[in-house]
């Protein structure tokens, strides 16, 4: 996993995409539906589980086998320019994670009438990059075998800390990060991903 975060074709195409003279590795996890899950993805944006904020910001998610557009991820076309604080949730749950009125209540029925909605086939190899801002949901499927995809999260050089997220995943601020909002990042915890 270390080998796949720090490899310097993906921090470039990172760097690229988000126009950032650096790239730094905010956090990746491993997503899996086990077979037989019918669960859907409930639309969210990454961005409001995280106490990071910038324009310069990239989620790469890259499954480990092909998946057909009908089982891939799903994205609301131009939402993260909205730049808008969803109430995040609890994926088992449904529950708010939050409890602030700043955050705003998704409402899958504006969503659908205010966006275009877009996905993709992808083959093993291929990666999927979009903004922490963008809305995206991944479909109803019934799996016969687990589907497994790893998530990569980088942040560039305009982004800092955000503390309106009091709940952030991963968990920084209850194991020990401090900060201001609008603070610089401390670069110790975020290592910077090489790209010559």
């Amino acid at each position: 996993i270390k080998k796949i975060c720090f490899n310097k074709n993906l921090a470039l195409t990172a760097k690229r995409l988000m126009n950032s003279k650096e790239v730094r590795l905010f956090h990746d996890h491993v997503i899996i539906k086990k077979a037989g899950s019918r669960e859907k993805t409930p639309w969210h944006a990454d961005k409001t589980y995280f106490m990071v904020d910038g324009e310069k910001t990239v989620s790469l998610w890259v499954p480990t086998h092909d998946v057909s557009k009908d089982e891939s991820l799903v994205f609301a076309k131009g939402s993260h320019k909205d730049r808008s604080l969803i109430m995040p949730r609890d994926f088992k749950t449904n529950s708010d994670l939050e409890h602030s009125d700043i955050f705003k209540k998704l409402d899958e029925k504006e969503i659908l009438e205010k966006y275009e909605t877009i996905s993709w086939e992808v083959r093993k190899g291929d990666i999927l990059a979009f903004s922490y801002y963008t809305l995206h949901t991944a479909p109803e499927v019934l799996f016969d075998y687990d589907r497994k995809a790893m998530s990569i999260r980088y942040f560039g050089d305009d982004t800092l800390f955000d503390a309106r997220i009091k709940n952030p995943a991963p968990p920084f601020t209850q194991i020990g990060y401090r900060g201001e909002h609008g603070d610089k990042l401390k670069y110790n915890w975020f290592p910077e991903v090489e790209t010559r």
